[in-house]
């Protein structure tokens, strides 16, 4: 089974329409690899348990647990139960206005118990928020600045801020955050995948030397640069070709390849032609490209594309 073992960033889902940067849900995390947010992620364990490693400690969380992972802090989520159930927000970093040398404390894991008062605050502002903002995902247009329902999240989203910002702790040496000259890299490396991309290119634009660029890859994501470039690609190529009204050679060039490499790259992520893929069902197993196998692991399953895995 093929799979990645370094970080990657994860970009939430934001709703812009309540001009606020964030993401309220249900969900159900039962296994996910390591990756890191840009902003902070409070997590409120309603129902079973879930164990989170942050940076190598790992917290096991029961109902009524809450646990606030700051953001650039490395994490992942295991051994959870398939009946369990968590509310997720996600809160960009923008809208927390704090010192540089302050980092986020706010856990019933840490000290506090489950039945504190701000405890059942930041439990009960994050269900208002992911009951305000689940609608949102599937009628984004009923939800217009100024109704009562934004004013609603609006309001939820600034207690929510000020309650943790009343939990800060100064930062201390040892914590370890993904470095930014790594993040301005991935985040240039986004902007621009479907260019014709070299490491020289990323270098120039990022102030770094080509090889400081291949160091910091193989350090923090865990994978080389190549790697992760053609994920990027594969990744916009899979939306292009859902979409059907490309043809392969077009697919090809808006993603920064030639058609000999397209279908060289794509055959070896996918194992199928574009062809094939696009004409693949559900049923048969197709999944988007993600360095996320989603919520639940498939252990017997390529989490490429839901298929039996294929020697490389």
């Amino acid at each position: 089974m093929r799979e990645y073992r370094g970080y990657y960033e994860v970009t939430a889902d934001f709703h812009q329409a309540l001009d606020l940067k964030i993401w309220a849900g249900v969900c159900n995390l039962m296994a996910q690899r390591p990756h890191w947010h840009s902003g902070v992620e409070v997590l409120c364990q309603m129902r079973g348990c879930v164990t989170v490693e942050i940076e190598q400690t790992s917290y096991a969380l029961g109902p009524g647990d809450v646990l606030v992972i700051d953001s650039l802090l490395a994490h992942r989520y295991r051994d959870g139960e398939a009946s369990g159930l968590q509310l997720q927000v996600l809160l960009d970093e923008e809208l927390l206005h704090r010192d540089d040398d302050r980092r986020l404390w706010l856990s019933t894991l840490g000290g506090l118990d489950k039945n504190d008062p701000e405890i059942a605050a930041l439990r009960n502002g994050c269900g208002r928020l992911a009951e305000l903002c689940a609608p949102l995902r599937q009628k984004e247009d009923s939800f217009v600045p100024d109704s009562q329902l934004w004013h609603l999240a609006r309001a939820e989203t600034h207690a929510l801020i000020a309650l943790l910002l009343r939990h800060t702790i100064p930062a201390k040496r040892t914590d370890r955050r993904v470095p930014p000259e790594f993040i301005r890299c991935v985040r240039f490396i986004q902007a621009h995948h479907c260019e014709s991309l070299t490491a020289e290119d990323i270098a120039a634009a990022c102030g770094y030397s080509r090889r400081t660029v291949f160091r910091l890859f193989q350090s923090y994501m865990g994978i080389p640069l190549r790697e992760y470039l053609s994920f990027l690609r594969m990744r916009t190529a899979f939306g292009l070709l859902q979409r059907g009204d490309l043809g392969v050679p077009a697919i090809a060039a808006a993603v920064g390849l030639s058609e000999s490499q397209f279908y060289r790259i794509f055959q070896k992520y996918v194992g199928l032609t574009p062809s094939d893929w696009q004409r693949a069902t559900p049923a048969d197993g197709q999944l988007m490209l993600d360095f996320d196998a989603g919520a639940e692991e498939i252990p017997d399953w390529d989490w490429l594309t839901g298929r039996k895995p294929r020697a490389f």
